[in-house]
């Protein structure tokens, strides 16, 4: 191991912090953890250390499966690399321009991190990384196209594409079935492929910040799904298969064009909070939507909302945001909402004494703006 630290020294610039660390404080730190018989080094951490290079004898470390090299100035890795067993390759912050040769192969590799770096286009790069379950490509700001074969790698169950610049996704991504996350949010999409209703084992998903003006009906398929997000595009609807998605416990619909949505989202019982700010052509309180009765938290301020759907059904309803609305009076069904907590009114056109008889029977009630 002295002799590695000695040719990473050799390779580190002078301003390196490494050259005022001596071997014991890098050895007997947390930068280095050792196996259970304190013999091989299992877990390296050669982070921010303004490394722009790694030495070939990399490969000594037979022992390595952790190997962190966040935040330095890497541009390339050693052939020699692809001799470790690693489970886990840490080298976000760098400047890498593709996804080095060395690593592709990796079959033991289970966690690869090459956020925020410099990667372009990679629709032509081939991965056999058999192990691989988390792969992030996040904040890559010049890759608008990713390679397929991510959606190919057998064991894939998280994948991290967001702040990237992607133009498109992959019809490919219909072969990830073991993939339970995928952030792919603020990108420049303006269309998901169908495919993605096949990834049926997704537990989370985010599509926000993009240009998308619809959202396919295999979504539908994705009957896992407990977490959507969709805010931030130019969606005038949701596809009446999106109430397919029965165990969804938060969506994210604010800051669209919404002009209406489907009655059939009353299907989603177990969601809990939905937010609709932002979208003033919506005009009203959906009929769907006020029958969502496990409902904790709504946002609807900003909608263009001029009266209040006397339909509402929240017995479960904490948190309530009609502010900013054209609003004139409150129904009387609105008193069935004794679970509230907070509402707020502030910015509508509602009397006083409207707000107070309304709100008289709410006992749980700790915040009210009007």
């Amino acid at each position: 191991m002295e002799e590695f630290l000695a040719n990473v020294r050799a390779c580190a610039p002078e301003y390196s912090p490494l050259h005022d660390m001596k071997d014991e404080e890098i050895l007997n730190s947390k930068r280095c953890v050792r196996d259970d018989q304190g013999a091989g080094i299992v877990s390296l951490n050669l982070s921010s250390l303004s490394l722009m290079n790694v030495p070939e004898s990399i490969s000594s470390l037979v022992s390595l499966t952790s190997l962190c090299l966040s935040a330095n100035g890497l541009k390339s890795l050693p052939e020699s690399i692809s001799q470790l067993s690693l489970h886990v390759l840490l080298l976000d912050n760098n400047l890498f321009h593709e996804i080095p040769v060395s690593i592709r192969s990796m079959k033991s590799l289970k966690h690869l991190d090459l956020s925020k770096n410099k990667l372009g286009d990679c629709d032509a790069v081939s991965l056999h990384l058999d192990s691989l379950e988390l792969l992030d490509l996040s904040g890559n700001t010049k890759m608008t196209r990713v390679c397929s074969d991510i959606f190919h790698l057998l064991r894939i169950k998280q994948i991290d594409l967001h702040s990237c610049a992607l133009i498109e996704v992959p019809k490919a991504i219909g072969h990830a079935t073991l993939l339970e996350r995928i952030s792919l949010h603020s990108n420049e999409l303006t269309h998901v492929p169908s495919e993605i209703g096949q990834c049926q084992n997704l537990t989370w998903l985010s599509l926000n910040s993009n240009k998308l003006e619809s959202i396919p009906s295999s979504i539908g398929r994705l009957t896992k799904l407990s977490r959507l997000s969709l805010h931030i595009n130019a969606l005038r609807t949701v596809p009446d298969e999106l109430s397919q998605c029965v165990h969804l416990e938060a969506l994210s619909l604010h800051s669209n064009c919404l002009e209406s949505l489907p009655d059939s989202l009353s299907n989603l019982k177990e969601c809990e909070r939905l937010s609709l700010y932002h979208n003033p052509t919506l005009g009203c309180i959906p009929d769907g939507v006020c029958h969502m009765t496990q409902l904790k938290e709504l946002w609807l301020y900003d909608c263009g909302i001029h009266e209040v759907n006397p339909n509402i059904g929240f017995v479960n309803l904490q948190k309530l945001w009609l502010d900013r609305n054209p609003i004139t009076r409150l129904p009387e069904s609105m008193k069935k909402l004794t679970m509230l907590q907070e509402l707020y009114l502030d910015q509508t056109q509602v009397e006083r004494e409207d707000v107070e008889h309304i709100t008289a029977s709410m006992h749980n009630l700790k915040t009210l703006a009007y």
